[in-house]
């Protein structure tokens, strides 16, 4: 539904940007700030992304390795940093949108994901 993201999207950017509201996007330039989970180190798939989608912003990526055997608490940590560096990256930007590449996680990694 999209309804229930939009409520998730805004609970989210109301926690990592500290309340601010920010300005509309199309005053700023910036819309939608993207990070990335799973994949490979390249990531080539984003490249993909950022052509299809060029007012798109990317944020942090972590690849697999990076998340891989963490456990639950190390990833849920590393996840809310790439989340919480990427606000702060982008101020402006009025959504924070993530992408997690399922597929591209072991059994077991990806529940912890």
């Amino acid at each position: 539904r999209d309804d229930a993201g939009r409520c998730w999207a805004d609970a989210l950017w109301a926690e990592l940007s500290g309340g601010e509201v920010a300005e509309p996007a199309t005053k700023t330039g910036q819309g939608a700030v993207l990070v990335a989970l799973g994949g490979n180190h390249y990531m080539a798939h984003m490249n993909d992304i950022a052509l299809k989608y060029p007012d798109l912003l990317v944020g942090h990526m972590l690849p697999n390795y990076v998340l891989q055997d963490a456990g639950p608490e190390r990833c849920q940590l590393v996840v809310r940093e790439a989340l919480e560096a990427t606000a702060r990256a982008f101020p402006n930007a009025r959504e924070l949108l993530v992408l997690v590449l399922r597929k591209k996680f072991r059994s077991a990694d990806r529940k912890d994901v």
